[in-house]
């Protein structure tokens, strides 16, 4: 047998090449598995994803919860966002991260609140995230919320402002006012 003394830099690993295993509960008998086996489960995709923002100034009335209308779609790599909302594709349920957040467009308020809503399949809507601030300065203020939560295939999501500023009042367009989530791999 050859002893192997050092390192070689490999600059590919064919599927079915080898690699040695040391097994140390058989007094250090090698062990021989592909490449293919050794890799296998590892990595993945963080699918499906979407990124999405609001196209124009949204206008939200006073001391009610409203839908945020994500008129600009980023990505979205499954087809799963439309119509402002992400519902979860057959198959693809587990744990996702979920993220919004609305920007006041030149107002202040004692409070503001961005939430994330989640619909389960022929369910009621239940809020899963929420996001609060009470700013009394006018400017452009945003205010965000993020979780990670197991949703099941056919949950609907969407996100939701609200304000008590006493007057309808507009949400920020573009970056400002964004949705986006993604599943995380188990």
């Amino acid at each position: 047998p050859t002893v192997i003394t050092g390192q070689t830099a490999e600059t590919s690993i064919a599927t079915d090449d080898l690699i040695l295993l040391s097994d140390t509960s058989a007094s250090g008998a090698l062990k021989k598995m592909t490449r293919a086996n050794f890799v296998s489960g590892i990595g993945g995709a963080n699918t499906p994803a979407f990124s999405a923002k609001s196209a124009t100034q949204q206008s939200i009335s006073n001391e009610t919860f409203t839908d945020v209308d994500f008129g600009t779609e980023v990505f979205d790599t499954d087809n799963a966002f439309a119509s402002h909302l992400f519902t979860v594709p057959s198959g693809k349920g587990g744990k996702y991260y979920l993220y919004a957040q609305a920007g006041r467009q030149v107002w202040d308020s004692d409070r503001f609140l961005t939430r994330i809503v989640r619909t389960p399949s022929g369910g009621v809507g239940d809020e899963i995230a929420v996001g609060e601030s009470a700013i009394n300065t006018s400017g452009y203020h945003t205010t965000e919320t993020s979780c990670i939560f197991e949703l099941t295939a056919g949950d609907v999501i969407k996100v939701q402002v609200w304000h008590n500023s006493g007057s309808t009042r507009n949400i920020s367009s573009g970056v400002r006012t964004v949705f986006q989530g993604y599943k995380i791999i188990e």
